[in-house]
């Protein structure tokens, strides 16, 4: 679990809502570091807030892919990230985070 004190996490939607909220700004605690594996692609919708897998992936609300839109926002505010060789994080739904402070 990840609590407010943690810097990391790799839980899916804590990640992608910590890198939607440093958009734009580099006061609301973005991304650090995003590591995902090379792979990883993510089907979605955003629904309040909440990224919600999908399945019709060529419906004209899914993002095709989450993970490159994330990957996006974390560079956009100065963050880094690492593509690692799939399996690496396999225990940790395939992506990582480090909070910036």
């Amino acid at each position: 679990a990840c609590t407010p004190a943690s810097r990391h996490s790799t839980r899916s939607q804590p990640i992608c809502r910590w890198g939607q909220r440093g958009l734009g700004t580099r006061s609301r605690r973005p991304l650090e570091l995003l590591v995902v594996e090379e792979t990883y692609v993510y089907p979605a919708r955003l629904h309040d807030g909440q990224l919600i897998a999908a399945l019709d992936v060529e419906a004209p609300d899914v993002i095709d892919d989450a993970i490159d839109e994330l990957i996006e926002i974390v560079l956009h505010n100065g963050g880094r990230v690492a593509i690692i060789d799939d399996g690496n994080l396999a225990d940790q739904n395939r992506l990582a985070a480090v909070l910036r402070y």
